[in-house]
């Protein structure tokens, strides 16, 4: 017996000797296996769990969703640390894709649970929804930091992984905060992951539309720093915008100042100031710096009814229309719309009071702006068309972002887009003020230029030629200043017609803007005199420009008819800046005028430039 149990241990040893490097592998191989056994055996019985081990990973399967409204009078309080438990169940046997959320709930409450009710309006402020789904992080990703996307959710949430809350955005009843349009995303932490086991992902929401919480966007998980870096990217965009809306509206401030009586620069610049702050409350500052949720609605409604209110008054003002007593109407009425959201008391119902408002308030902006802009057309106001194109664009603008929030009037399918509006009026934006500014360039060309020619009228051409004297002074340059006389310019206006006469003067100031610098000045002085002045290195080259104009204005040949043909004569005379003898523009001029007198009086030359002996050659 003692040799047998000998020989039996001696087996036992060499046999564990041999296979003992076997059996780590073995255990391994049974270890996957019971995993894989379990993960089927849920899966078959309850739900699957989304095995993660590469990212971005998007949960698109497999979720439990319980759907319910709570029938009780008054809701139980519901903070950070209450249990899911304290509401009432429902059972929903099916799993579903997050993306066909809302078929199954009408599948459940129409066939199903009596405890899930939906689409009952007696029941704003009670809507609860739980999604729940089970998920398992492979080991290899234990390294990397982790964090959950969900996009946009109505309206209040709270989020947990395996128990432990890793995000919430607003607060549920009974001192209810919430926000449809701002992004969640939240970091999980290590400690709240199991690797390589099941983990628990429950999305707790709660909202005042009586629909599901979850929008159509896929939560997903990924690196924290990945998501972060494309929630910063989409922060700029927001950025960007405001910075556009205030440099258009500093550039409309400064209008505002400088031209007297442009009100209508102040109305814009109004309008885009405020648009910069709807903009500001779209993105996710309200979020970062612990903006009260439940005054963004009506923060953001009131900037729209002024913003509103600002850009009909820009529409009257710019086109010079009279503000009828319906008009007056129309803008208290879109005053008061704003200031009701801005002080209403009920948190429950704010959601229902913005989209009405948002809804009455695009019929009141038809009525203002769309009859400023029928009655600029009818009077034929210059920009009516480009200024009107622009204002339809504005009111499909709010049309559209209407559609995309509502959800009471229209129950909206479109997906939540919270820089569509932002982004059409900063189009918009630009282009009312390119309108304004070209319309005030208008008003000073006309005020500066002449119509015909393009060149300086008389006052403008003298303050001009005042700053060039003090800048050829300053510098010790030449400026050379001459007065062309086109001899035959009355006659032949008088014997072909003023159309002959006015092509002839556009002819001239052609060939005198070829020859001279881009910087020269030109200035049509009479009806039949131009009067220059350019600067020159040297009185040779001053002599030389003389002689170019002389040259090219004899050139000039106009067409009368089929057989004819008609020249030009022209005498120039010309005097260089002396800033010892020249003491204002006037005596320049007169001195250029005399050099011209005594080329009339002489036959031999056509242009010539006086000799001044203080001025060095």
């Amino acid at each position: 017996m003692k040799t047998l149990n000998k020989i039996a241990r001696e087996f036992k040893h060499s046999l564990t000797s041999s296979i003992g490097k076997d059996i780590v592998h073995i255990n391994r191989f049974l270890l996957t296996l019971a995993v894989m056994l379990i993960t089927a055996i849920n899966s078959s019985t309850t739900k699957a769990a989304q095995f993660i081990d590469s990212l971005p990973a998007e949960l698109n399967g497999h979720w439990t969703i319980c759907h319910f409204a709570n029938l009780q009078e008054q809701t139980p309080p519901l903070d950070s640390s209450s249990s899911f438990t304290t509401l009432p169940k429902c059972q929903i046997s099916e799993t579903v894709n997050i993306n066909a959320l809302s078929k199954e709930i009408e599948q459940v409450v129409n066939n199903q649970s009596s405890e899930i009710i939906a689409n009952n309006t007696n029941l704003i402020g009670k809507n609860y929804s739980i999604y729940s789904k089970q998920f398992i992080v492979s080991g290899d990703l234990q390294k990397i930091t982790l964090a959950l996307f969900a996009g946009s959710i109505d309206e209040a949430d709270e989020v947990r992984v395996n128990g432990y809350l890793i995000g919430k955005t607003g607060s549920f009843p009974p001192f209810f905060q919430g926000t449809y349009r701002q992004n969640r995303l939240y970091l999980i932490p290590a400690y709240a992951l199991k690797y390589n086991q099941f983990n628990d992902l429950e999305i707790k929401t709660f909202n005042t539309i009586n629909k599901r919480g979850l929008n159509r966007q896929s939560i997903s998980i990924d690196q924290y720093l990945e998501l972060a870096h494309d929630q910063q990217q989409t922060d700029y965009f927001y950025v960007a915008a405001i910075a556009i809306l205030l440099l258009l509206s500093l550039n409309q401030i400064f209008h505002y100042f400088v031209i007297r009586g442009s009100k209508e620069t102040l109305y814009l610049a109004a309008f885009l100031i405020i648009f910069s702050l709807v903009t500001f409350v779209r993105s996710q500052a309200p979020l970062h710096i612990g903006l009260d949720l439940n005054a963004i609605y009506k923060i953001e409604m009131f900037l729209i009814c002024m913003g509103i209110l600002s850009i009909s008054l820009f529409l009257f003002r710019f086109f010079d229309l009279e503000v009828r007593k319906n008009y007056v109407i129309g803008f208290i009425l879109i005053g008061l719309i704003g200031v009701l959201n801005l002080i209403w008391p009920y948190p429950f119902s704010t959601r229902l009071v913005s989209e009405v408002s948002y809804w009455v308030l695009i019929v009141l902006t038809f009525f203002t702006g769309g009859g400023a802009i029928f009655i600029a057309y009818i009077k034929k106001r210059e920009y009516s068309t480009i200024v009107g194109a622009l204002n339809i664009c504005s009111w499909s603008a709010l049309v559209f972002d209407s559609l995309l929030q509502s959800q009471f009037i229209f129950y909206s399918q479109l997906p939540n887009n919270p820089f569509f509006l932002p982004l059409a009026t900063t189009a918009i934006g630009i282009g009312m003020s390119l309108a304004v500014t070209h319309k005030y360039w208008q008003f000073y060309k006309g005020a500066t230029y002449d119509h015909l020619t393009g060149t300086l009228l008389r006052p403008s051409f003298f303050q001009r030629l005042s700053e060039e004297l003090q800048r050829s002074q300053k510098d010790q340059s030449l400026l050379l200043i001459a007065v062309i006389h086109i001899s035959q310019f009355k006659t032949l206006s008088a014997d072909y017609g003023y159309a002959v006469g006015n092509n002839l003067l556009l002819s001239i100031s052609e060939t005198l803007t070829r020859i001279l610098k881009p910087f020269d000045l030109i200035c049509h002085l009479s009806d039949d005199e131009f009067c220059i002045a350019a600067t020159s290195e040297s009185r040779a080259i001053a002599k030389q420009y003389l002689a170019q104009m002389h040259k090219g204005i004899i050139a000039i040949e106009h067409q009368i008819d089929k057989d004819s043909k008609v020249f030009v004569d022209v005498k120039i005379g010309g005097i260089i800046y002396n800033p010892d003898h020249h003491l204002s523009v006037s005596q320049i001029l007169q001195d250029a005028n005399y050099g011209l007198s005594k080329v009339k009086n002489n036959d031999k030359n056509d242009y010539i430039l006086l000799n001044n002996p203080i001025v060095s050659i």
